[in-house]
């Protein structure tokens, strides 16, 4: 199964707050151009390497292609994916050096490559996503090394007056067509605030 060729190089990169997948020739362009292709190669994938927009450069060593790249808040991930063997893809995820998620793929019979690896690269994203937005899921259960936050409490307009109510304040509801919870007036000290969405 063939992953990658020699006519472009695939980039997982962040553009405008988004991930992407990109393909970047690295076949020289002008033919009047003294680099050979080998030359051309190498000097663009050391550049996507450079680039802080670029995550993940998906380059094959050896019959395999492994990544990885330091993120936000601790974490960590590196992805391989292999053209022989199985898994054909795995993606490790790393809090704080130790491994909070590990992921692998199989190449299904009826899949071939390039599909395989779009379906594979859009599950990257989509955990880069998650750690961006600090939305933990695919952390294992029984992971030991990883407490997630408690939620921060949010309150609707009715919790709201019912915690001023019980805090003691002068409140009273205002009646309004059309809305589920009423807003609520309140005395603060000289001040009538009223509460309301």
């Amino acid at each position: 199964m063939i992953f990658f060729t020699d006519t472009y190089i695939s980039v997982i990169r962040k553009q405008d707050g988004m991930y992407i997948t990109e393909d970047i020739t690295t076949v020289p362009v002008f033919p009047a151009s003294w680099l050979t292709v080998e030359q051309n190669r190498k000097n663009t994938i050391t550049r996507l390497r450079k680039d802080p927009s670029v995550i993940f450069v998906l380059e094959e060593h050896d019959g395999l292609c492994k990544e990885s790249a330091v993120l936000e808040d601790g974490f960590e991930m590196t992805i391989s994916i292999r053209p022989e063997g199985e898994p054909a893809a795995s993606i490790t995820v790393f809090y704080e050096n130790n491994a909070v998620c590990k992921k692998t793929f199989a190449l299904e019979a009826e899949e071939n490559a390039h599909q395989f690896l779009q379906s594979f690269l859009g599950e990257v994203m989509c955990l880069l996503r998650a750690i961006d937005r600090r939305d933990y899921y695919y952390v294992d259960d029984d992971c030991p090394f990883f407490e997630e936050d408690d939620p921060v409490f949010s309150p609707s307009l009715y919790d709201v007056c019912r915690m001023l109510d019980e805090a003691g304040y002068q409140c009273e509801e205002i009646q309004a067509v059309d809305l589920i919870h009423t807003p609520c007036l309140f005395v603060h000290e000289n001040d009538i605030v009223l509460v309301g969405s």
